[in-house]
């Protein structure tokens, strides 16, 4: 299970990350009603699984599958996952 750390002072840029089993969200707590949160919430949790699954290798992989679609975010395969994921209840 996930740890969800709201009000994480992130760049604008960037709504959430996950290091580990953490959620980083850089929105307030009350926020987490509004269905993009739940759904940011969702793509994180992807992400939380993938390490679960792959373990602190997680973060060496994704920089691998980064450099290999030529640094294009949305073509890493484990954002794929996530994005594909983040619409289901």
């Amino acid at each position: 299970m996930a740890k969800i750390h709201y009000n994480f002072p992130l760049p604008k840029c960037i709504g959430g990350l996950t290091i580990g089993r953490h959620i980083l969200i850089g929105y307030s707590k009350k926020s987490a009603r509004l269905p993009s949160i739940k759904r940011l919430i969702r793509h994180e949790e992807v992400h939380v699984a993938q390490f679960e699954e792959c373990g602190w290798n997680y973060y060496w992989l994704y920089l691998k599958q980064w450099i290999a679609c030529g640094f294009k975010y949305r073509e890493i395969p484990f954002e794929q996952e996530a994005y594909a994921k983040e619409h289901e209840q």
